[in-house]
């Protein structure tokens, strides 16, 4: 592991980068070391895990563990619809024992010895995207990968959301409903000042990649859920907006040398990761 990834990073840092991308389920990686790759590029697919159920078909069939395959009516392995019956209770008058999908799903496993299965929900694959531009330079299958790249890194106290990929966008007072937005890209919207939640949804949703901000008021995350102002209730009022604060919870403008530096990247893609993992919250 790295110093930079071992500890909080420096609140600003510049030049050649490196990100450490993780498989958060498993998945198959589709660059390779020595690949060039954009920012918001596809590095991987993965399966996120689904929900499962489980019965002992022995005791709700009355077959012994060895035959316990001939009372399923859906095939391991094979795709089975919602409501579908997966397999018949015997030796009672009540329907309630047999077995129907809950959801779409296979049968991942049926133990022989146990007599117990599990049918598992089937869920889409889903793409993991680069947050970092610049060359491959590590590949670890089924684990991770390394970029490296030039840009410029700003590290937040806390963020939440997730991640967010747009064109900088600063933004010093309150923008209003009618104001719109420069392009066709989604816009990473920076203000200056402390940030009043509704500044973030005067805008379509699917114009905003998210926001950054210096601070938030307590009393602007109390008046909306009720709750002390932390990492929660901030989540939240986000939901999966990503959102990144610089400094934390309070009052306090945007240092004017952070100011300067997204001034100066308007305009240009950047990527936010709303982290609520101490030193990992952070717009590249």
């Amino acid at each position: 592991m790295s110093a930079e990834r071992a500890g909080i990073r420096r609140s600003i840092a510049g030049g050649t980068l490196r990100r450490h991308h993780s498989l958060p389920y498993p998945g198959e990686i589709v660059v390779a070391e020595g690949d060039a790759i954009e920012p918001g590029a596809t590095w991987a697919r993965c399966t996120p895990g689904g929900r499962a159920s489980a019965r002992v078909l022995a005791e709700m069939t009355r077959l012994p563990p060895a035959r316990i395959g001939e009372a399923l009516l859906s095939p391991e392995g094979k795709l089975a619809p919602a409501g579908e019956l997966l397999a018949r209770g015997r030796g009672g008058l009540r329907r309630s024992r047999d077995w129907v999908a809950e959801w779409p799903g296979v049968m991942g496993h049926v133990s022989k010895i146990s007599g117990l299965a599990f049918f598992i929900e089937a869920v889409d694959p889903v793409p993991l995207y680069a947050r970092l531009g610049g060359t491959v330079v590590e590949v670890v299958a089924d684990s991770h990968i390394v970029i490296q790249g030039q840009a410029v890194a700003v590290a937040g106290a806390f963020g939440g959301g997730g991640t967010g990929f747009g064109n900088i966008t600063v933004v010093d007072d309150d923008p209003g409903a009618a104001v719109g937005l420069p392009g066709d890209n989604p816009a990473l919207l920076v203000f200056t000042g402390p940030l009043r939640f509704e500044w973030l949804t005067a805008y379509q949703r699917e114009r905003v990649a998210g926001g950054v901000a210096p601070t938030v008021a307590a009393a602007e995350i109390e008046s909306r859920t009720g709750l002390p102002p932390t990492r929660a209730a901030l989540a939240e009022i986000l939901d999966d907006l990503p959102v990144l604060l610089t400094e934390g919870i309070g009052s306090a403008p945007m240092p004017p040398a952070l100011q300067r530096r997204f001034r100066r990247h308007a305009g240009h893609p950047g990527c936010l990761r709303g982290s609520a993992r101490a030193g990992e919250a952070e717009v590249l």
